[in-house]
């Protein structure tokens, strides 16, 4: 008694296991939920070993006739997949998330749990025969072409060389059958009864209760004892450590075509407004308004922007004589963009040319006057991406004056001229497509 109560509070003292999965799942209303998708990986894998953390992100989506495509992303050490799959169903592309994670984080011993149990996430044991009749216990069985005279099941009957590997001793009926042997087909008769046709076309192609079937498509032939269910066929287990094999060479996904598998990242497109203010073209601080189109993949990003801002100015003496001031402005810029989770932090830098126009106000005969404005540009800035197709941006772009037009009023001295140096702040929304 003592020594169970000891053992009962060390067991409530051990800290719970760090968890090694961290699952984005963004997936529609009919589609199951993230905690689907982590049930169906503790079934396969009730106790995670200790290794280094696995990110997956997982994007589920209609498509376009019917059926459903997953973009699944698995990262960690030594470890980058990505792969596109398609299935009839939603809750399918959740339950191959959670096999490929679980293959991730511990290939061996999921493969070992499924080969041995012929279900994933049910815990392994003693194997029996495919075509053994309910209620757990075989009844032993001959060859179907044995003489008449044999009387399966009997004390004391021959055992012929024959019989089939699996089936209990004669003289014991009602033992457990041992382990199958890999050798053994699965899908053979009842010997002792008239068995189907030879032909593998009579072999169902079901899977397993509990089982999701990955690939549509019927099996070619019979399947082999302890090998995995019909509908869950395994890709092949990668090294413990190693990265998992290309999409390509697994057998497990229904997937378009090899080359829609492709690791690279699409080339997207984006559109941002933004608003904020600016002081530069203009030699006093100016609200401002921006509109940005960009195309991006993966870390890499060019973008073209414009941005107008204006404001009126004035002499000091005398205060009602001065000059609307206007500028226009179009950059071109490469960008570098590091990620962290759904953080991003664009670097920026390019060529900014614009246009700035000024009216004069307060005289009798105003005239308008422009010059071009010319400035380099260096813009850091930070991206929240809540989403796949949103994004809220906060940029800075620092402007350095290439050529700065000035301005003044018939009689008067200098009105304004360009900053040699300026600011630009700006806070923007951003949609991502497709």
């Amino acid at each position: 008694m003592v020594v169970a109560l000891a053992g009962l509070l060390i067991a409530l003292a051990s800290p719970p296991a760090t968890p090694r999965v961290e699952l984005t799942w963004r997936a529609p209303a009919p589609c199951p939920s993230a905690d689907h998708v982590h049930q169906r990986l503790r079934e396969l894998l009730p106790a995670p070993p200790p290794g280094p953390l696995v990110r997956v992100e997982a994007d589920t989506a209609r498509r376009a006739g019917t059926g459903w495509r997953l973009q699944l992303v698995l990262r960690g050490a030594q470890l980058d997949d990505r792969r596109l799959i398609e299935a009839r169903d939603c809750r399918s592309l959740a339950d191959v998330t959670a096999l490929l994670i679980a293959l991730a984080v511990a290939p061996e011993e999921v493969a070992t749990r499924i080969a041995a149990s012929g279900t994933p996430g049910q815990p392994p044991g003693p194997a029996t025969r495919a075509d053994a009749p309910p209620g757990g216990v075989p009844e032993p069985a001959t060859r179907a072409d044995a003489p008449p005279g044999d009387a399966p099941g009997l004390p004391g009957s021959p055992v012929p060389a024959s019989t089939r590997a699996g089936a209990p001793p004669r003289s014991a009926p009602g033992v457990p059958a041992a382990p199958v042997d890999a050798s053994a087909r699965a899908d053979a008769p009842p010997t002792g009864t008239p068995g189907p046709s030879a032909d593998p076309t009579n072999v169902s192609d079901a899977p397993p209760p509990g089982g999701p079937r990955i690939s549509g498509a019927p099996m070619d032939g019979p399947t082999r004892a302890g090998a995995p269910p019909r509908g869950f066929d395994l890709p092949a287990a990668p090294p413990p450590g190693g990265r998992l094999g290309s999409p390509a060479d697994d057998p497990a996904l229904d997937a378009p075509a090899p080359a829609a598998l492709t690791p690279r990242p699409p080339v997207r497109a984006a559109v941002r407004l933004a608003g904020g203010g600016e002081i530069g073209g203009i030699p006093a601080f100016s609200p401002a308004a921006g509109l940005a189109l960009g195309l991006f993949r993966g870390p890499w990003r060019v973008e073209l922007a414009g941005t107008y801002a204006a404001r009126a100015l004035a002499y000091p003496e005398p205060a009602e004589v001065g000059a609307r001031v206007r500028v226009a402005t179009g950059a071109v810029r490469g960008c570098g963009v590091p990620r962290w989770r759904r953080l991003e932090f664009p670097v920026c830098a390019g060529l900014e040319l614009g246009y700035v126009h000024a009216v004069a106000r307060g005289v009798a005969d105003p005239r308008p006057a422009g010059d071009l404005w010319l400035a380099a540009q260096l813009s850091p800035g930070l991206a929240w991406a809540p989403t796949r197709v949103l994004a809220l941006t906060l940029g800075l772009d620092i402007l350095v004056a290439l050529r700065r037009p000035g301005f003044h009023v018939a009689g008067l001295g200098e009105l304004a001229r360009s900053q040699p140096v300026g600011l630009r702040p700006m806070l923007g929304i951003e949609a991502r497509f497709p």
